[in-house]
C-alpha cells in the first residue's frame, strides 16, 4: 500500500509486480481483448465501438471504466451508454 501511495497509481505498481514475477518466476501474462473487454481509453478513443454498445447490437463481456477522471463524469459516461446497472 505504500508503495501505491507514493506512486499515487495501482496500475503502475501492478504492472512493475507482474513484470518483477515474470522475470523472478517466469509468470505469463494474457492480455484481454479490448473489444470484448473494454475500457475508458477505447470509449475515449474507439467511439464506432461504443456506438454499437450505446445501439445495442454489441455487448461487451466486461466493461472496466479508466481513462475517465472522478466518480462523477464516470457514472455520467457509463448512464449514457447504458452499462449502469445499479
Amino acid at each position: 500500500y505504500a508503495t501505491v501511495l507514493a506512486w499515487q497509481s495501482h496500475q503502475a505498481v501492478v504492472s512493475q509486480l507482474l513484470a518483477e514475477y515474470h522475470a523472478l518466476f517466469g509468470l505469463t501474462v494474457h492480455v484481454l481483448d479490448k473489444t470484448l473487454f473494454p475500457s475508458g481509453k477505447q470509449l475515449h478513443h474507439n467511439r464506432p465501438l461504443f456506438d454499437k454498445i450505446h445501439a445495442g447490437t454489441f455487448t461487451p463481456y466486461a466493461f472496466h471504466m479508466c481513462w475517465t477522471a472522478g466518480r462523477v463524469d464516470k457514472l455520467k459516461y457509463l448512464k449514457n451508454m447504458g452499462l449502469w446497472f445499479l
